[in-house]
């Protein structure tokens, strides 16, 4: 298998870095390896960088929902968030997209490492158990 998997514990984030033609086999591998460290570290982000892999344009778009079935079997949670960075074939990418979030997933594509960075590493300030900010206002 032609994956790199690394922690960034400062980020709290799974990166893998793909390196060779993808094929359901291998996608499943590499899930395989991601759930296991997010078993592990708990991290509740994952980057992927396929923009260094190819793809066969013949493989059936339906391994997506097989892919997105295989994710909640392994153990992989909804709200771990996937950002996937790519090089080619959208039809594909917006396919698993689609299905990937109705079945609850949180995951976005971007066409740079340094977007994804961007959007994953982001992490919107909590205030005591809440996403709204203390009232600063006298009563």
């Amino acid at each position: 298998m032609n994956f790199d998997l690394k922690l960034d514990r400062q980020e709290q984030t799974v990166k893998v870095e793909v390196t060779c033609q993808l094929n359901q086999e291998l996608r499943k591998g590499i899930l395989l390896a991601i759930a296991y460290q997010l078993g592990i570290s708990g991290f509740p982000k994952v980057i992927i960088d396929l923009s260094g892999s190819t793809f066969n344009t013949t493989e059936p778009m339906l391994g997506a929902l097989e892919l997105t079935t295989y994710m909640r079997a392994i153990g992989i949670k909804p709200h771990v968030k996937f950002a996937f960075v790519y090089s080619e074939i959208e039809s594909h990418r917006k396919y698993f997209k689609k299905i990937a979030q109705s079945d609850g997933f949180h995951l976005q594509y971007f066409k740079s490492l340094n977007e994804a960075e961007k959007v994953v590493f982001h992490v919107a300030p909590v205030y005591q158990g809440s996403l709204v900010p203390p009232c600063s206002c006298e009563r």
